[in-house]
């Protein structure tokens, strides 16, 4: 997956990745493994690539969670990002542009169980910065209705 996630950063076909291609998505995966290795997920269930689904009143949202770490109260997603930023402003700006995505995640996430917090972060590899996001069940219960209003503006814009 995150091979592919690579390809797509380039805008290279899978087939035409070269030695040079490789070691850059290896400092990544680096990057990716030290992080995973400082949560502490002795007593946890950990999933990679969880694929999730969220029905509102207005439409459905799908995605899939790069890692989803389970805890007896809350889930941890991990999303792993290739952007090529590598300053402060530029990754807070990326972030927030992800923000939506992860209210998307926790809100599916809600749906399975409700009684879970839900603790987000985006882990953009060229850095290694992390930006991070969390929401209590109740924060949750206002979020699934806020983002059905946002999926409703959508539709609506694209109508028009």
């Amino acid at each position: 997956p995150m091979i592919e996630q690579f390809a797509a950063q380039e805008d290279v076909s899978l087939d035409r990745i070269d030695e040079s291609d490789v070691d850059e998505l290896q400092r990544h995966l680096r990057v990716a493994r030290e992080f995973l290795e400082e949560l502490d997920t002795s007593t946890d269930v950990a999933v990679d690539e969880r694929r999730v689904h969220a029905a509102l009143e207005n439409g459905e949202t799908y995605g899939d969670i790069d890692r989803l770490i389970v805890t007896d109260d809350a889930y941890h997603i991990v999303d792993y990002k290739t952007n090529k930023v590598t300053d402060e402003e530029a990754i807070s700006e990326k972030a927030r542009g992800y923000a939506w995505q992860m209210r998307a995640y926790a809100v599916a996430l809600h749906q399975s169980d409700s009684s879970r917090h839900v603790h987000a972060t985006l882990l953009f590899s060229e850095t290694g910065e992390t930006r991070a996001f969390s929401w209590s069940p109740s924060e949750l219960d206002d979020l699934g209705p806020r983002l059905d209003r946002n999926v409703r503006t959508v539709l609506d814009q694209q109508e028009n």
